[in-house]
């Protein structure tokens, strides 16, 4: 349940006399498409991670909308800002492969999403008070194991980084 890649650019976000305390991480997955991914404290990141190869874990934190759909894609599209910088946020296009109560939030659904290339987790927020993951029109039981969905405005928080040796 993680996706696999190239560290190959890391861009420290919030910084406070001198010290950094989260960071985008560009990552180059194993099809070749470059993601962002933020990092949040307390994820350890330093320079000595360039150029290695890691599993992420990587979490939906926020999206604009998700729905279900009859295509079978499994993709993620990067998203850049007007001047052509990678963001931490994504277009999404998955299947859902497992959900589950959240252990953390019995409010919430969690779910592995499989995006072709890996899987990422994904909370679905089931009284919409939080994470905006769907409009009203939308009820939350619609969403089952086995269901393709698009997602929209993702951001892409990391969880973990497991270098690989």
């Amino acid at each position: 349940m993680a996706l696999t890649g190239r560290i190959i650019k890391i861009v420290p976000v919030t910084v406070y006399e001198g010290k950094a305390y989260d960071y985008n991480i560009i990552v180059r997955l194993v099809n070749g498409v470059k993601i962002s991914l933020f990092a949040p404290p307390p994820i350890a990141v330093n320079d000595d991670l360039l150029g290695k190869e890691a599993n992420f874990k990587v979490l939906v934190f926020l999206a604009s909308s998700m729905e279900k759909i009859k295509e079978h894609d499994l993709k993620i599209i990067p998203s850049y800002d007007a001047a052509k910088n990678l963001m931490s946020e994504a277009e999404i296009y998955g299947r859902i492969d497992h959900v589950e109560t959240c252990k953390n939030n019995p409010y919430n659904l969690c779910a592995d999403l499989n995006i072709g290339v890996g899987s990422i987790n994904l909370v679905i927020d089931r009284d919409q008070r939080g994470l905006n993951l769907l409009r009203e029109s939308h009820a939350i039981e619609q969403f089952n194991v086995g269901n393709y969905v698009h997602i929209i405005g993702a951001r892409l928080d990391l969880k973990a980084i497991e270098v690989i040796e």
